[in-house]
């Protein structure tokens, strides 16, 4: 039969100690990853925003180029109604293609002048896209 020895009290002091650090080093684990993960979702977020807000610019800078189709279409053929404008990847960022609604009607109160509305849509397609909706009034040319 074998003898058990009761520990000393500065063993059992040690052993407590022991299990404090563990405990304290298992939560500073914790809080290290509560952070990390919180970066990750911050850095993940900020860029999904960037990414919106490059493709809400695209889409406006789409808009104001079809608003300047029309304008020169008109300058030429007063007839012209509009038209769907596809924008090829090499002349944008060589990934994505936009397209640019455009549309052409008469206007009620100026004499020689249509009211072009556009809707440019970048990329073109995709499910995740901005739009971008412009309207103008443009004189019609007499060439």
């Amino acid at each position: 039969m074998r003898h058990h020895r009761p520990e000393t009290n500065t063993q059992q002091a040690v052993d407590r100690r022991r299990g404090s650090v563990m405990v304290a080093a298992a939560v500073c684990l914790l809080l290290a990853t509560v952070l990390l993960a919180s970066a990750l979702k911050l850095s993940s977020t900020g860029r999904r925003q960037v990414r919106r807000q490059q493709l809400q610019l695209q889409a406006k800078w789409l808009a104001e180029a079809g608003l300047e189709r029309a304008a020169a279409r008109l300058n030429v053929e007063a007839g012209y109604q509009g038209e769907t404008w596809k924008i090829a990847t090499d002349d944008l960022d060589g990934r994505h293609v936009g397209e640019v609604l455009i549309k052409v009607s008469p206007t009620k109160d100026v004499e020689d002048s249509r009211v072009v509305i556009v809707e440019a849509r970048y990329p073109a397609g995709a499910t995740q896209s901005a739009t971008k909706t412009r309207r103008s009034i443009i004189p019609v040319g007499t060439e």
